[in-house]
């Protein structure tokens, strides 16, 4: 079964399909999740939500374009919105920690100034924006060497590509998103590139 027959199958609620998608796209939303959230539950929390908003949303999704950049914009924003709520979050300190940390203030690294984070937020969406740029194929192989930590030679034999193709596709994609985060400005729209 395909990835768009598993999500027009959950749009049909098919009982069936929730595993298959679970089994198809999990690893690949946990590992996403995992990266920006840095917390193992938290990242449960993004699978739960991406799959509960994969369920309740499965229907909007038309099938133009490959299903994995749908499930992908769902896993980060549900991953923001846990940022979100940790930020919000105020936990109380027990004395002998904020002491600790009192002790320890000169030794903590200066937090990032504002200008800073408005720079890296930029750096993000211009990266990921030069990835939304790239062909399907393109989005998938970065998706399984870089994030799934898949070898050359498994990639090379489940998209039907050579070693040496796999090799410079993957290199065409991080020169891309190289040239993306040492910009400036925010992100440009662009032409897809092969």
């Amino acid at each position: 079964m395909s990835r768009h027959e598993i999500i027009f199958a959950i749009a049909r609620r098919d009982p069936n399909c929730l595993d298959r998608f679970n089994r198809e796209f999990r690893p690949a939303v946990f590992a996403i999740a995992l990266r920006m959230v840095r917390d193992e539950r938290d990242a449960e929390e993004v699978v739960q939500d991406v799959t509960w908003s994969v369920y309740r949303h499965a229907k909007s999704f038309r099938g133009e374009s490959d299903p994995w950049r749908w499930v992908h914009r769902i896993t980060r924003n549900a991953s923001l919105m846990v940022l979100r709520k940790r930020r919000n979050h105020i936990t109380a300190m027990e004395p002998e920690v904020l002491e600790a940390v009192a002790d320890r203030s000169d030794a903590l690294p200066a937090p990032p100034r504002a200008d800073e984070l408005h720079e890296l937020r930029l750096m993000t969406l211009r990266m990921e924006s030069a990835l939304e740029d790239q062909e399907a194929l393109n989005q998938r192989l970065f998706h399984m060497m870089d994030i799934e930590g898949r070898s050359k030679e498994e990639v090379s034999q489940e998209l039907g590509l050579s070693i040496p193709a796999v090799k410079a596709r993957l290199h065409r994609v991080r020169a891309g998103l190289r040239r993306a985060a040492a910009a400036d400005g925010p992100p440009a729209s662009s032409t897809r590139a092969a």
